[in-house]
């Protein structure tokens, strides 16, 4: 009885050598693709979209200890814009004198909440960069940000609030009008400065 068996014929064995020689750059792009495939699929379903993006321009290096803390202080006072379930706090970590770096925040960047160094507030104040908070102070002037010096909120977290560091919201820009969470992000900046400002 002869042997039936898949690689019983020499012919059978001999196929997958041709195969491997015809099809090999096929087979290898192909598993490459479905493999980058499944890498952007469990990305993008696990991607956190920040529910509010503070930037720090001080003179304090803020470690990741700093960093819990304060973002864990100012989770409690936002809402959870995207609906997954958790508030979302982002603080990007800047150094006041890169003028371009926050520029660019400034202008194009996801950060809503800003705390600067009084020349860093006072320089984008004029030129109209913040939100006029005086429905939150209560003045009948405007009020583009509140002075944090001497913060018992923030003193608590570890922030060196004996310096005179500001926190302003910045405007919605033209660049980023047209985004729809765009007003969501923006209120809770103000949520947090109301917060500070109590």
């Amino acid at each position: 009885m002869p042997n039936t068996s898949f690689w019983s014929d020499k012919k059978d064995k001999e196929w997958w050598s041709n195969f491997w020689f015809y099809y090999k750059y096929k087979l290898l792009f192909g598993g490459l693709f479905i493999l980058l495939m499944a890498v952007g699929i469990a990305q993008c379903a696990t991607n956190i979209i920040p529910d509010l993006t503070v930037t720090y321009a001080g003179t304090q290096s803020i470690d990741d200890e700093l960093y819990d803390k304060i973002t864990g202080l100012f989770s409690a006072y936002i809402d959870d814009i995207d609906g997954k379930g958790g508030r979302y706090v982002e603080l990007l970590r800047m150094n006041p004198m890169l003028t371009m770096e926050l520029m660019t925040e400034l202008e194009a960047g996801e950060s809503y909440l800003f705390i600067l160094d009084e020349r860093a507030f006072n320089g984008y104040a004029g030129q109209g960069r913040f939100v006029d908070i005086s429905d939150i102070t209560g003045g009948g002037a405007p009020v583009y940000g509140i002075p944090l010096k001497g913060n018992q909120k923030l003193a608590g977290t570890g922030l060196n609030v004996r310096v005179n560091l500001y926190a302003a919201v910045r405007i919605i820009t033209d660049s980023r009008k047209d985004m729809r969470s765009e007003p969501e992000k923006q209120q809770n900046a103000l949520k947090v400065i109301s917060f500070l400002y109590e």
